[in-house]
């Protein structure tokens, strides 16, 4: 439908998108990367439906996230490099932390398969850095909300999305 899209058509595509990744993350939970490879591709062709930016472009950093775990998984890790830096491109982009952090934290696992130690560890250190940022910012927020503690947020950052 394109940019002339209506929000419902959004919601119903972003539904669809939903759906698909969470088949396909569990597939790859189901050690299928082949199937969860298939489902993620179906999650990125959503984006070219979606009328509304910002949402195209947060689909599209998680579906190119959940395709380089995918790769990752079957050993392809050039290809999880690749889908990767797209991803954290994308979440740097629209300011997302949270799939900053994991983009990078991905990525150096990609990195360090491929035996590229130096990469791993500049991505290693990128990601230090997100999470001191992340974690300082949650100690000042539960200071107003004790809703989410800096530790469950470090060990949330880290989840694929």
């Amino acid at each position: 439908m394109g940019c002339g899209g209506s929000k419902k058509h959004d919601e119903a595509v972003l539904v669809e998108f939903n759906q698909l990744l969470v088949a396909g993350q569990l597939k790859e939970s189901q050690g299928d990367a082949r199937s969860a490879l298939r489902l993620y591709e179906q999650c990125l062709t959503c984006t070219q439906r979606i009328s509304n930016a910002q949402a195209a472009k947060a689909v599209e950093g998680s579906a190119l996230g959940n395709l380089g775990s995918a790769y990752n998984g079957l050993g392809q890790h050039e290809r999880a490099v690749e889908h990767l830096k797209r991803a954290l491109a994308i979440s740097r982009e629209i300011g997302d932390r949270q799939g900053e952090a994991t983009r990078l934290g991905s990525l150096g696992n990609a990195y360090r398969s491929l035996g590229q130690s130096e990469r791993a560890i500049e991505t290693a250190t990128q990601l230090e850095t997100v999470m001191q940022r992340d974690v300082g910012h949650a100690a000042r927020s539960s200071r107003r909300s004790r809703s989410e503690t800096p530790v469950e947020l470090t060990l949330s950052v880290g989840q694929k999305l």
